[in-house]
């Protein structure tokens, strides 16, 4: 498996974990997330877009803001 291929992994899996009812893992999911920095932007805003889970959405939103990626933009308008 090629680095690329672990690390789209890793930012799904972190995304999925944006839906726990368990707040201390959304944050921590959310932390992990801006720390992969624009590789995770792509997904975030899928997530923001796409969720119906309300939390999702806000955990992605914030995450968006902190990565501070220019593509995210349109995403965080709508």
């Amino acid at each position: 498996m090629s680095n690329q291929e672990q690390t789209n992994e890793n930012i799904d899996a972190l995304v999925n974990m944006l839906e726990s009812t368990d707040s201390k893992a959304r944050r921590k999911a959310r932390k992990s997330l801006v720390a992969l920095g624009k590789p995770a932007v792509c997904a975030l805003s899928s997530a923001l877009q796409d969720s119906r889970v309300y939390k999702v959405r806000w955990e992605a939103a914030k995450a968006l803001v902190a990565i501070g990626d220019a593509k995210a933009i349109p995403s965080l308008i709508r």
